[in-house]
């Protein structure tokens, strides 16, 4: 017997914190809509999972095993069965730690989000109840690339001749008699619309998920995709706008939500597989002390490098001193790593804000009808690009090139896509 519960636990923070999303000192002044945790909670005879959200912007792999054990602990659902997520909002609390962005506020995470998070977990299996399930797929053109290429450089605003995947997968879930229980929608866009302004606001996924809960009277969430080159199409041609700008895109993907869930038929009873397994995330090829000094002095003068060379330049500074010391790099980095599959839907937590085309090209591998890349869960390793776009550079490249010790393995972009249709194809 299928069942499905669904529950929300406010986590709005308070005036005057500081706004995590881009490098400067933002404070928020108003709350235009206050954030939420969500589960939602799938269950068979066999198999339990809580596909957790927070309308928040980015985790670390850490805090968020912290918080998933805590909701394990409390609930008795497998930590292997807990995925939890972003919708990747840049207007609200300081939850990562990054160059430049801030410092994780641990005392929202542990006052706040976690009993928060533990509360909607348990609300979530409290209400679950028997039901169906039917996804809809429709194309929702609310996003551009938004690596522009402008003088030879690649910085954020709108390329139109960028990769851009316009796929939206939606579930829904009714009682078998009918009565709509909740909704999932899955759509790959940056929240970046107000991410200059000095207000807490859900962005554009607020609006998405209001118009749906209207339209269906049942609780809705959000879930990115792979949004790492992906921006809102905003008509002022960047990737930042007003805070009425949030309607417009958000008008945009809530209309395309409703047109799936119109899609949406043949509602099953689907069976739930869960199946996790340590994957490695490989480091490319180990610097030299003299590669590491030309680069350096290439870059120049450290106190006129941005947040992300800034970090860079001190990473090399620090590989140098493990190198001369004889200290032995490791290989790589290891990554607990979870599929889920929904009937004949696949659901891949990714931990990583990985490129548009990543997911593109593990729907066109996997095995299973549809495919989901599920971005920003379960913590973040920065981004990750395509191997074909590392030569342009840009902020996402050398975010990618300073987000652990050693660079990663060029064709990251790659490898994961192969392990993660290697997991699927054992969890078929």
């Amino acid at each position: 017997m299928f069942k499905f519960g669904i529950a929300k636990a406010d986590i709005t923070p308070g005036l005057g914190c500081l706004l995590y999303g881009y490098p400067s000192e933002r404070h928020a002044e108003r709350i235009i809509d206050r954030l939420s945790v969500g589960a939602a909670y799938l269950a068979d005879d066999n198999t339990s999972v809580l596909l957790m959200n927070t309308e928040l912007c980015a985790f670390s792999v850490e805090t968020c095993a912290k918080i998933r054990k805590a909701v394990s602990d409390a609930t008795g659902v497998p930590f292997d069965n807990i995925t939890y997520a972003v919708t990747h909002t840049h207007s609200g609390p300081v939850t990562h730690t990054s160059e430049g962005w801030g410092t994780t506020d641990t005392s929202y995470i542990d006052s706040v989000l976690i009993p928060a998070s533990v509360k909607a977990a348990q609300d979530a299996i409290e209400s679950a109840q028997p039901a169906l399930m039917a996804t809809g797929t429709v194309e929702c053109y609310a996003g551009i690339n938004r690596r522009q290429h402008i003088d030879g450089k690649v910085e954020l605003g709108q390329n139109p001749d960028g990769a851009y995947d316009p796929t939206m997968v939606v579930m829904s879930f009714k009682s078998p008699e009918g009565k709509v229980l909740g909704t999932l929608v899955h759509f790959a866009t940056h929240p970046t619309v107000a991410g200059a302004n000095l207000s807490v606001t859900r962005d554009w996924p607020g609006v998405l998920v209001d118009k749906v809960e209207e339209n269906t009277n049942a609780l809705c969430m959000y879930y990115n995709g792979a949004e790492g080159n992906v921006g809102p199409r905003l008509l002022n041609g960047r990737t930042t706008g007003s805070e009425e700008d949030i309607y417009y895109i958000g008008d945009i993907v809530a209309k395309s939500a409703m047109e799936a869930l119109e899609k949406a038929s043949d509602y099953i009873e689907p069976k739930i597989s869960c199946y996790a397994e340590d994957i490695l995330l490989p480091f490319g090829k180990e610097p030299t002390v003299e590669e590491i000094d030309a680069k350096r002095e290439e870059m120049g003068n450290p106190d006129d490098l941005y947040i992300t060379d800034l970090k860079l330049y001190k990473k090399l500074g620090k590989i140098k001193e493990m190198l001369l010391s004889g200290e032995t790099l490791p290989k790589g980095v290891t990554h607990r790593q979870t599929v889920i599959a929904v009937g004949d839907l696949a659901i891949v937590p990714v931990c990583f804000e990985a490129f548009t085309e990543i997911a593109m090209n593990l729907r066109a591998k996997s095995p299973y009808r549809e495919t989901i890349a599920m971005g920003i869960t379960s913590g973040t390793r920065s981004y990750l690009p395509t191997e074909e776009e590392l030569p342009y550079g840009g902020y996402e490249v050398t975010a990618f090139r300073t987000s652990a010790l050693l660079s990663y393995a060029d064709n990251l972009d790659k490898i994961v896509v192969d392990e993660y249709v290697k997991l699927l194809n054992k969890l078929r």
